[in-house]
């Protein structure tokens, strides 16, 4: 080896990353404290749960200043079980890095066989996990109970959108609005109505662009606050609810197209460039009360008809304050048993 530990030069890590946690952040910060120059290897396969080119993306995003490089070559004759697998892998690094290789970064065995092979030193990161108790295959198999190990950035992939339609009911003492009341119960956010901020300072929007605009500020807020929730977002609204809202009030449609509904639990679907931006939720709560308009009555039946034809979930209740009806708390609990 070349350098010395006062002038460290090159050093690889390589994984899967699926998904990136606190505990790859720590290893991969390490690794650029270390050396001056550091490469990733981020090796993914076609078929594997979490699409290879988020976690490809995510990294690059978490580490603008680190050499990050999406493998996608399968190797089949480089598993583990191989006696040679090592050396295999060690060749196929030195075709992607040329340069000399220095250091090899893990926090576990094979990081001392692949740096022999490599004709590195290996410099064992984190081996007990002390920091961070917690590995990619623990947050595929349950995200919401290591919700904390997860950077920001890869939180709205597993995140749970809830929309909660309700109008202030003529109940002295309740405060209707549960879609915040439920984000405080939550310890989470929640998304505002965009129509109504909208008419807070400006008229009803009366054409099809401006109609347009206040479905862009809807996902812009469900994107912005996606990475900063707590397991799951609420809202008062979403495109879904307020094109119903508005084509019911006979207001010009814009030619805005919807994002399909995600089928699989933590897919991509409802992620893949702009989280939420304009997909529907994975649940919507329908509250019906009595002192309500009999307008706003129409408009929950409509959205009702039009969530149904859709296969999307949704729950109505009747309840003065839906954060206490149990119907609502276990079709919200229901979100959380995640399947990989």
């Amino acid at each position: 080896m070349s350098n010395t530990l006062h002038n460290p030069t090159r050093g690889v890590i390589i994984g899967r990353f699926m998904p990136p946690h606190l505990g790859h952040r720590y290893l991969v910060g390490f690794a650029r404290e270390f050396v001056e120059k550091l490469t990733v290897l981020v090796c993914t396969l076609k078929d594997e749960p979490i699409p290879g080119h988020l976690r490809y993306e995510w990294m690059q995003a978490m580490f603008c200043d680190v050499e990050i490089i999406h493998v996608t070559e399968e190797i089949p004759e480089a598993n583990r079980q191989n006696p040679h697998s090592y050396r295999i892998w060690a060749d196929f690094i030195r075709k992607i890095i040329p340069d000399p290789i220095d250091f090899v970064f893990a926090s576990e065995q094979y990081g001392f066989n692949l740096a022999a092979e490599l004709k590195a030193e290996f410099v064992p990161v984190d081996p007990g996990r002390n920091n961070f108790p917690v590995s990619a295959t623990e947050i595929r198999k349950n995200p919401f109970t290591n919700w904390a190990y997860l950077p920001n950035i890869v939180k709205p992939y597993f995140a749970r959108r809830v929309v909660c339609i309700s109008q202030q009911i003529g109940v002295p003492g309740v405060d209707s609005h549960p879609a915040p009341n439920l984000a405080k119960q939550y310890n989470t956010v929640c998304v505002t109505d965009a129509l109504e901020r909208w008419m807070t300072l400006r008229e009803k929007p009366e054409s099809a662009d401006e109609v347009r605009l206040v479905m862009r500020s809807q996902a812009a807020a469900a994107a912005a606050l996606l990475p900063l929730c707590n397991r799951v977002v609420f809202a008062e609204a979403d495109c879904v609810t307020l094109l119903a809202r508005l084509k019911l009030e006979g207001v010009p449609q814009p030619d805005f197209e919807l994002q399909p509904a995600s089928t699989t639990p933590g897919s991509s679907a409802k992620t893949e460039a702009r989280p939420g931006c304009a997909g529907p939720a994975d649940l919507y709560i329908l509250h019906y009360d009595s002192t309500q308009s009999e307008e706003f009555h129409r408009y929950l039946d409509t959205l009702a008809n039009i969530l149904e034809e859709r296969g999307l979930a949704a729950v109505a209740t009747h309840e003065h304050d839906p954060p206490n009806d149990p119907q609502v708390v276990a079709a919200i609990e229901k979100l959380f048993v995640y399947e990989e």
